[in-house]
């Protein structure tokens, strides 16, 4: 069985991150920081795999969280 390709944008990493919007793209644009590069751009803006940017968060010491799902 194939795990569900999980995507993140902007709006997904600032409520994983528990920031906001701008904290989120001043992240995103520090080089320091060494956030993941997006697997693409899209109408909606750049998104990322999910498990790279929660692999990061793990990295700088942030527990991963999840959104809540109806399922």
């Amino acid at each position: 069985m194939t795990k569900p390709l999980r995507l993140m944008a902007a709006g997904e990493i600032a409520t994983a991150l528990g920031v906001g919007a701008a904290r989120v793209h001043a992240i995103i644009k520090d080089p320091k920081l060494g956030f993941p590069d997006p697997v693409d751009t899209l109408k909606v803006g750049k998104i990322w795999l999910a498990e790279d940017v929660e692999e990061w968060m793990r990295a700088h010491g942030r527990t991963p969280t999840k959104e809540k799902t109806d399922a």
